[in-house]
């Protein structure tokens, strides 16, 4: 198991408002015990939205980059204010994680901060 804490250095809305289609990109700093280990980037789409509310469902795509590989994961996660917690599923990676499945879970401390614990089937 991996835990690190993601702060978000970069987000990026894509389209105006809750619609199909938009979303956002995004970047994080990747932190263990308060030192800096890696970046990820990546990006999320609303696929469904509930009527006549601001909640619905997200396709994510995002790559974690670690000094000894990268964490590539995918999945559906909650589109809602407040950001709720999210599970996404890891699909593979290289160097050190080249063979690597499992999920990632991640707990929404506030709008910057989440902290990511990386399940990790070698």
């Amino acid at each position: 198991m991996l835990s690190l804490i993601a702060k978000t250095t970069q987000f990026t809305p894509n389209g105006s408002g809750d619609a199909q289609g938009n979303g956002f990109t995004l970047a994080n700093d990747l932190y263990r015990d308060d030192q800096r280990v890696g970046s990820g980037g990546g990006g999320c789409t609303i696929v469904s939205l509930e009527a006549g509310a601001s909640t619905g469902t997200l396709q994510c795509l995002i790559t974690f980059a670690l000094s000894d590989g990268d964490i590539t994961v995918q999945g559906f996660a909650p589109y809602a204010p407040p950001p709720r917690d999210f599970n996404l599923s890891i699909n593979g990676g290289t160097g050190s994680y080249a063979a690597s499945r499992g999920y990632v879970h991640g707990h929404t401390v506030d709008s910057t901060t989440t902290e990511l614990t990386f399940h990790i089937v070698p």
